[in-house]
């Protein structure tokens, strides 16, 4: 499975969760409309997904392929989000990224709230 079908199967698989905003973060450049300027965006070395929890921590997932391994500014945004306080998981599949959020779960109780059924 490509890196990209990951991505797109944990987007589908967590995106819907009461207490969890995702989105998918680009990093890269292109070349504007008229051909005549190449454009940043992004921080280099950002998460695939980034994302809030509902108690504001900020939350990135990088995913990557069975063999894939960090690159040094990946590892470099890592450790700047870990001091400020947020979360920063590696996923290779849906159930990394559950095994993750679900870690939060256990040391959250506004988050674990949202994601029970009230009765």
């Amino acid at each position: 499975m490509s890196e990209q079908d990951i991505q797109d199967e944990i987007m589908l698989h967590i995106g819907a969760r009461p207490y969890l905003r995702v989105w998918r973060q680009n990093v890269g450049t292109a070349r504007s409309m008229d051909g005549k300027r190449v454009v940043a965006f992004g921080i280099k070395g950002a998460a695939d997904l980034s994302g809030i929890l509902a108690c504001g921590t900020r939350l990135e997932l990088e995913v990557k392929a069975k063999k894939g391994r960090m690159r040094e500014a990946q590892k470099s945004f890592r450790a700047m989000i870990l001091r400020f306080g947020g979360l920063y998981f590696v996923a290779r599949s849906t159930e990394e990224a559950d095994l993750a959020l679900e870690s939060h779960l256990g040391s959250c109780k506004v988050c674990r709230s949202l994601s029970t059924p009230s009765v």
